[in-house]
Order: C-alpha cells, then structure tokens, then sequence
C-alpha cells in the first residue's frame, strides 16, 4: 500500500475524516520543532509554539488552496507564529552553552532523524556551540538558514514561504552562515 500524499490527506481530513490529520502530524511534526527549536532557542517554548502552529494549521486547512506545497504553505504558518512568538517576548531568549544541559548533565538533543547537521560538525561541544549561535543570529538569516540548512527545503520553496525573492534568499543564506561562521570562528570552533 503507497503513502498517502499530502493533498490526499487534505482532502480527506477536510471530508470529515479528521483522524487522519495525524499522517501529517507525523510527517511534519520533527521538522517544526527543530525549526521552531532553532528559532526559540528553547526547548520548553518551541514544544509550546509547534503545537500551537499544527492546531493553526489543522483550523486552517478547508482554506489551503494548493496553489503551493502543503509543507511551503505549513512553513509559512510556522514562520509567523515563531516571529509573533518573539514580538510577544520582546527578544529571542539567548541560550548560553551552559544553558544546553539539563540537571542529570545529560546533553541537550534537538531530535533529528537525519543525522546529517550532527554528522557535519566535529564534536557535540561544536554542535551545541552552533546551535547557541543561530538563535542569536537576527530574524531574516536565521530563518533562512534554518530552512536551507536543517529543513533542506530548495531556494524556491524557501523563496515562497518567506515570500522574499530568490536573490534575497540566497542573499540571506550566504549573510547568516557567514554571521555564524564568524561568531563560531571567535569562540574557536571553525
């Protein structure tokens, strides 16, 4: 049996089958809170605002035209409920290295299952290190950075959930990783 495709489901939760709004729960639910965690730069908080974005989402889905991707059309609630999410705080909670322990001294854990930003960087102090640092970089980088990098969504989808121009994107790409390749370079990691 073949997976359901996104519209497939849209169609069939807007129908009357609303349990099957949890296929796309489980399909896009890791990717939200890695964003959102990212965005944040707190666990507690992006748990909170990923919940919120998929009941936005679920509330708004008879309204989904298909004019995009669903998951360009998801992202885009994502990124304004993450950026009202700062307004409503007045700034982004910066996360010191310390900050990415919890009390057993375990390491703090973005879920990811696919490995690959952990594989990409050399020691779990790096990684925490890059972590810290994109949720001190501003909006507009970050939110690229993270879509391209950790989402690996394609410059036209990052383009149309933002709703900037592809030069822009690839503007702010190239700003926020360089901005986080500095900041990394200061404290010795790059």
């Amino acid at each position: 049996m073949t997976e359901k495709s996104d519209l497939e489901i849209i169609e069939s939760v807007v129908k009357g089958k609303v349990n099957d709004y949890a296929l796309l729960v489980k399909r896009y639910r890791d990717k939200i809170f890695r964003y959102v965690c990212g965005y944040c730069g707190s666990e507690e908080d992006a748990m909170e605002i990923s919940q919120d974005i998929l009941v936005a989402a679920y509330s708004s889905l008879s309204k989904f035209r298909g004019e995009a991707k669903f998951s360009t059309w998801l992202f885009s609630i994502m990124i304004n409920h993450c950026r009202n999410h700062v307004r409503k705080k007045g700034r982004i909670k910066k996360v010191s290295i310390s900050d990415l322990y919890d009390d057993s001294g375990a390491d703090y854990e973005i879920p990811d299952s696919r490995g690959s930003l952990e594989e990409d960087l050399v020691t779990s102090e790096t990684y925490k290190a890059a972590v810290a640092e994109l949720s001190n970089l501003p909006d507009d980088y970050r939110e690229a950075v993270i879509l391209c990098d950790v989402e690996e969504m394609s410059y036209e989808d990052i383009s149309e959930a933002l709703s900037i121009s592809m030069s822009n994107v690839k503007i702010r790409i190239h700003r926020g990783r360089e901005m986080l390749r500095k900041r990394l370079n200061e404290r010795g990691y790059v």
